[in-house]
């Protein structure tokens, strides 16, 4: 079955299961520092970087353990007792020292044209525990809380195999099903139905269509989360490197179907393009919408609570039901008032 890319790489994204997080009213400006020691859990967002010539070695140590990193040139690695060509996890997958394992930075390479390797170990591309605020390169990070039973969580969150997950950090095994809502056919979808369905659906490669690409990013999904899993949390980002409110306001991308809507609340609906905390209501952004009703769902006592004024830092990055009356575009709601009366 041969998908289109777009819809192909979304269904990735929420099959695997960068949240849109709890957030604190003060957004803290990331900065990475570089090391050659790097810790996790210390609180310091690290990275290690360098430019290496064929030949040349050098050490490094990850939460207390060595690595020896050794070029060995036309992008051949040896890395400990790991030697080749390297992936994003093979020498963490195939290394059995636990603490290496549980840290899991991520490499990173130079473009082809450049001369040596470039090794790279970073907490804020892959590893962001130590990692959360904001920053120009890649936008907000931080945390959601999960509770067992059923969460509304953003579509694209990620989890990671439970065999490299942290203690308190929800991974994959934890999550027993998930589902998706689809607006225009009404009902909910696991990802292997949509994956079953999705080429004899025509219904389906609408709403998965390029037109519907912002609203996907945005929306939100529910996964029940098994007994004894609960109170654990995902690390993760919010892709845009700043909220760009009036952009998403401005440019009728928010699209909405009439009745209910899964999304998440977002961070431009709390913060401006400052980081600066300045929330809006649903009536602010209704644009051309009807809204009837908007609903977040409250994960710790599993109940729906009515929003009926601002969104605010505590709900940014959980999911929301929105109900409209008809298909209609969010935006900032009244816009520019006609020109005045002339006096009489």
């Amino acid at each position: 079955m041969i998908m289109n890319k777009k819809i192909f790489i979304f269904l990735l994204l929420i099959i695997s299961v960068s949240f849109a997080f709890l957030a604190a009213a003060v957004v803290s400006e990331i900065n990475p520092q570089q090391s050659s020691s790097l810790n996790s859990g210390n609180g310091a967002c690290e990275y290690y970087q360098n430019q290496f010539s064929a030949g040349e070695k050098e050490t490094v140590t990850i939460n207390g353990e060595t690595v020896n990193i050794e070029y060995l040139g036309d992008k051949n690695w040896k890395v400990n007792d790991y030697e080749g060509k390297l992936q994003n996890h093979d020498f963490f997958t195939y290394n059995q020292n636990s603490k290496l394992k549980g840290i899991r930075f991520d490499f990173s390479y130079m473009a082809d044209h450049q001369p040596g390797g470039n090794f790279g170990l970073t907490e804020q591309d892959y590893y962001p525990w130590d990692c959360q605020g904001y920053s120009k390169s890649t936008g907000m990070i931080s945390e959601v809380k999960i509770k067992e039973g059923w969460n509304l969580v953003p579509s694209s969150i990620s989890l990671r195999d439970c065999y490299y997950a942290l203690n308190g950090e929800l991974c994959k095994d934890d999550v027993l099903v998930s589902y998706i809502y689809i607006p225009p056919l009404n009902g909910y979808f696991t990802e292997e139905e949509l994956e079953k369905e999705y080429e004899s659906n025509p219904s389906l490669r609408n709403y998965f269509s390029e037109e519907n690409e912002f609203i996907l990013m945005k929306s939100s999904k529910w996964i029940y989360v098994k007994p004894g899993a609960g109170n654990k949390k995902v690390i993760g980002r919010f892709g845009a490197y700043i909220p760009y409110r009036n952009r998403y306001l401005d440019n009728a991308a928010f699209r909405l179907s009439g009745g209910w809507n899964f999304l998440i609340v977002d961070a431009f609906m709390v913060y401006d393009d400052n980081w600066q905390e300045n929330p809006l209501s649903m009536d602010d952004i209704a644009g051309s919408c009807d809204v009837e009703n908007v609903y977040l769902w409250d994960f710790f006592s599993q109940q729906w609570a009515s929003i009926d004024g601002e969104f605010d830092d505590d709900m940014v990055g959980y999911g929301i039901v929105v109900k409209v009356t008809s298909d209609c575009t969010l935006g900032y709601s009244g816009g520019i008032t006609p020109p005045p009366q002339l006096p009489n």
